[in-house]
């Protein structure tokens, strides 16, 4: 769970994070700035984290698709 230290310095209420990356969720780029910010990452980590996500789907779809 985030705790409260993490959400106080992001900015956001500690279920924030939870509630913008669920299903249902609906997250917005100052919430996952502030908390790779509070974590003490760089901005550019959270890209390269989905731009590997979003590589690894395609070559999951691409691969499934050959067999």
């Amino acid at each position: 769970m985030l705790s409260s230290t993490i959400a106080e310095k992001a900015g956001v209420t500690r279920l924030a994070p939870y509630k913008a990356l669920s299903e249902t969720g609906d997250p917005q780029l100052s919430t996952l700035l502030g908390v790779v910010n509070a974590l003490g990452l760089k901005p550019w980590s959270l890209w390269l984290t989905l731009d590997n996500a979003a590589l690894m789907s395609r070559a999951l779809k691409s691969y499934s698709g050959t067999r």
